[in-house]
Order: C-alpha cells, then sequence, then structure tokens
C-alpha cells in the first residue's frame, strides 16, 4: 500500500520580498513535476510515498503566492519548461516581470481613482489573467493535490465583529479584526484526505473570479499604499495587520482527527507544515520611537503590528527544532540575502533584475531545502521508508533531473542615475495625480490651503524622502 505524506505551506507576507516566495514555490512544483517523470519512466524509483498537498495558507504576498500556486496545480503543468531558468511562468511571470513600480501599467500608474498611494489594477490584471483555472470548470489537475485544497487568504476587516465573553457574572465586547477568504477547491479523483474538526468552524468562500481576484488585491491592500475593498458589505485590507504569519490556519488544518497537534518524531511523523518567511525580523533600535511628533510612528506602528500578530515565539522555535519533523521554517539569511526586503520590502518593485535575482535565491533556498532538511533519517523506523532503502536520509521530495544541477545566482545589477531619475519622475507624476483627483471638488479657500499643504508635502518628497532614498541605495550597492 502506498502511504501519503501530507505537506501545508504557511507564507507570510513580504511586500516586493514575495518574488522570494514565489521562487520557493516555483522549484517545489518543478521538483514535483520531475519526481513524477521519474515515476512513469523508472518504476523501480526507491521512494514509494505520494505527497499529498491538502492547504496552503497566505497573507499578503503570500496569499498571492499561494492562490498562484494553487492555479498553476489546478491549471496543469506548464509548457516549455527547458526552455527556461524557472518552471511556474505563472509565478515568474507575476512576481518578476510584471511587478513594476514605474511604467505605463506599473504601480506608480495613473487612470485609477487616485484613492491611495499606488494603483492596484496590475494586481487585479495579474490576477485575473494568472488565477483563472481557480475558477474554471475543465482544470487539468495535476498529482498531489488533495481531494479538496484549502486556500486561506487572511484580510483585516476594519469594522470588525464583536464577540461578546462573559466573566465573573459580566459580559465584555472584544472587537476581532481578523477576517479571512477561504477557498475550497475540490477535485475529483484526486488524494483522499480526512476533514478534521477544524474545517467546521471555517465560512466558505464562494469561487468564483470576482471573489478570487478581490481575495488577491485585498490581503495586499496595505493601509495608505492600495485601496481597501469590499468585501460581505465590510472594507478589508492587509492581512499582515493582523496575521501575517497564518501558521495556525496551516497547522490547524491538517492536525489529525481529534488531536491538536501533529506527530512531531521522525518515526511517527505523516504529515508537516512549511512556513516561508521572506522577511526575517532584524533587531533595530526604536527605543526613542515615539517620544516626539514624527511620521516614522505611522509605519512603526505598521510594523510592530505585523511582527507580533498572530504566530507565537514558540511556534518559531519548534519550527527550528532539528528533532522535530512535523514544522519547518525557510527564510533568506545572511549567507545569501535578498534585495526586495531593503525599503521596508519595496525595493524589488523598483528593479525586474532585483526581482529576477530573488526569485533565483529563492529557487536555490527551496533546492537545499528539499536536499537537506525536508528528509527523514533511513533508519528512523516511518512506515513510509520502504525496506532495504538504502541511504542516510530519506528525502520527502526527493530531486531529478533539472532540479540536481546547480542554480545559478545573477550578479546583483545596480541603478544607473537614468533608471533612478525614472523612478523618480514616476513617483512624483503619481503624487500629482493622486493630488489632483482629492483635490478637484474643493472649493476655492480650500484650494488656496490645499496648494499651501501641496508645496509643503512636495519639497519634503523631493529635499528629504527621494534624497535619503538614493543614499540608502547607494550605501547598499545597489545604485552608482
Amino acid at each position: 500500500m502506498t502511504l501519503n505524506f501530507a505537506l501545508s505551506f504557511a507564507m507570510s507576507g513580504g511586500v516586493s520580498a514575495g518574488c522570494f516566495t514565489a521562487g520557493v514555490m516555483d522549484f517545489i512544483l518543478q521538483a514535483l513535476y520531475e519526481w513524477q517523470l521519474e515515476r512513469a519512466n523508472n518504476p523501480n524509483q526507491p521512494y514509494k510515498h505520494n505527497i499529498i498537498i491538502p492547504a496552503m495558507a497566505g497573507t499578503s504576498a503570500g496569499g498571492i503566492t499561494a492562490l498562484l500556486t494553487a492555479a498553476q496545480m489546478r491549471g496543469g503543468w506548464p509548457e516549455n519548461i527547458a526552455q527556461n531558468d524557472y518552471f511556474s511562468d505563472r509565478l515568474y511571470q507575476t512576481w518578476v516581470v510584471q511587478s513594476q513600480f514605474d511604467g505605463e501599467n506599473g504601480l506608480s500608474a495613473q487612470g485609477d481613482e487616485g484613492e491611495s498611494l499606488l494603483n492596484n489594477q496590475l494586481i487585479r490584471r495579474n490576477a485575473q489573467q494568472y488565477l483563472s483555472p481557480l475558477w474554471g470548470e475543465n482544470s487539468q489537475q495535476t498529482p498531489y493535490l488533495a481531494n479538496e485544497l484549502a486556500v486561506i487568504v487572511p484580510v483585516a476587516n476594519y469594522q470588525g465583529y464583536n464577540e461578546k465573553i462573559a466573566f465573573s457574572g459580566r459580559q465584555f465586547t472584544l472587537t476581532n479584526h481578523r477576517d479571512y477568504y477561504y477557498f475550497a477547491f475540490k477535485h475529483n479523483g484526486a488524494l483522499e484526505w480526512p476533514k478534521n474538526g477544524f474545517y467546521n468552524g471555517l465560512s466558505p468562500s464562494n469561487i468564483n473570479a470576482e471573489n478570487i481576484i478581490n481575495a488577491t488585491c485585498a490581503t495586499s491592500a496595505m493601509p495608505l499604499v492600495f485601496p481597501s475593498i469590499i468585501k460581505d458589505g465590510q472594507a478589508v485590507c492587509d492581512g499582515g495587520i493582523v496575521n501575517n504569519h497564518p501558521f495556525s490556519f496551516a497547522h490547524d488544518i491538517i492536525t489529525p482527527i481529534g488531536q491538536n497537534q501533529n506527530p512531531r518524531t521522525a518515526a511517527e511523523v505523516s504529515r508537516a507544515v512549511i512556513m516561508i518567511n521572506p522577511l526575517p525580523q532584524e533587531p533595530s533600535d526604536n527605543r526613542q520611537m515615539g517620544q516626539k511628533l514624527s511620521l516614522g510612528i505611522i509605519g512603526q506602528l505598521i510594523v510592530m503590528g505585523m511582527q507580533n500578530s498572530v504566530i507565537e515565539s514558540e511556534n518559531w522555535k519548534l519550527a527550528l527544532d532539528e528533532s522535530i519533523y512535523s514544522r519547518y521554517l525557510l527564510s533568506p539569511s545572511e549567507e545569501l540575502p535578498i534585495i526586495s526586503d531593503k525599503l521596508g520590502g519595496f525595493a524589488g518593485f523598483l528593479n525586474q533584475q532585483w526581482r529576477h535575482h530573488d526569485f533565483m535565491v529563492g529557487r536555490l533556498y527551496a533546492q537545499e531545502f528539499l536536499q537537506n532538511t525536508l528528509t527523514l533519517p533511513a533508519d528512523c523506523g516511518n512506515p513510509i521508508i520502504p525496506a532495504g532503502y538504502v541511504g542516510e536520509n530519506y528525502p520527502l521530495i526527493p530531486l531529478f533531473g533539472p532540479c540536481t544541477q546547480p542554480i545559478k545566482i545573477p550578479t546583483i545589477a545596480k541603478l544607473s542615475e537614468k533608471d533612478w531619475q525614472k523612478i523618480t519622475n514616476a513617483m512624483q507624476a503619481r503624487a500629482e495625480f493622486i493630488w489632483q483627483q482629492q483635490t478637484q471638488n474643493a472649493g476655492f479657500l480650500a484650494n488656496i490651503g490645499l496648494f499651501m499643504l501641496k508645496h509643503i508635502i512636495f519639497t519634503i518628497l523631493q529635499k528629504i524622502y527621494l534624497p535619503k532614498m538614493a543614499k540608502m541605495l547607494k550605501s547598499l550597492q545597489l545604485m552608482d
């Protein structure tokens, strides 16, 4: 009898660093594809278990990547694989080619209502183009999918939901701002996955193009940066504010029926959560923050919320514990850093070569992860390891074909003065457009005051913030 090993994925928010997460998932999909080919061509290959994927949870950039990954698995394996240094055109096009700040169709483009700092039409167009297998009826599903794939995309609800709690004879009302989209994609003939009680507490979202596209836009709608989305009559925004690391969804949905945790030892493990965090926290000195009026306080409040949302430090510790085989953490390190995490995570939007670099770094980290980490000791006695297996470690996703070859990381390109001027022109043009949209209905006296305010804001942008950004990029050797 062939035994199944379940993998679920928890993808954290990352702004433009989502291209790292996309690279990770791109390589994992390719590894599964090459393994499928090896099974067909070599019945004697030693890896007899099945991988089953019943759940993915992703916030913000992670939410976009989770939906793209689901779309790739439901839409069939990509074509022309050998011609590229990547696997999934959906992941690569969305994160590397399309996610540009400047340009006619970029994040700074005009043509919207100017209600946010950036234009979300690029996100909406990409979702429309690359997520269609999620709402299409004739999807060509790939192996490894469970008979029902749960994709959960957290969002923040501005109004929130009131929850009444009884305590010492009194009743208190708390407001919960955590919300989510939950899509249950069904696949006939796929590997069976037993549902546990956690499913009973989920409210399924309707599977249609509008809902899925809105989920993509909503989970990445950072306040002020992108416009909010209306869900069930209420405004929602970036899920990273309340649940930037959606570990609990990915974990609880694969927990065995009647238990509150997954088997952890090498001998017993049969399911695992892979957490992907493209923006590992670096220590910073903000001890004086908040003592004086500063625009930096606003950004720091958002960061505080994201850093402390939902996941407890204990979960990170368990993921890094080498004796526990039911959860893993995959994140970039100083040995091979990414570029997109600079400028608060927005740097990747400035240069396609930077995004390509980080995408390939994600593929390399995934290759090393599958080779060296996502394995079981061959002598641990786990039933998925066939008798007579030869080797020190038994990989849960073995590598074949191109996946065994070295991954070339491109050199880091630098922005030229011309590139930077193009970016700053786009920033100023976007700021001018927003100003026009917001003041077109103001009265005469209001316009006089707004004109003076505009002069102050544009002076700060041109004289302080843009030079500061340029100085930072130069200090990081990312700009000539």
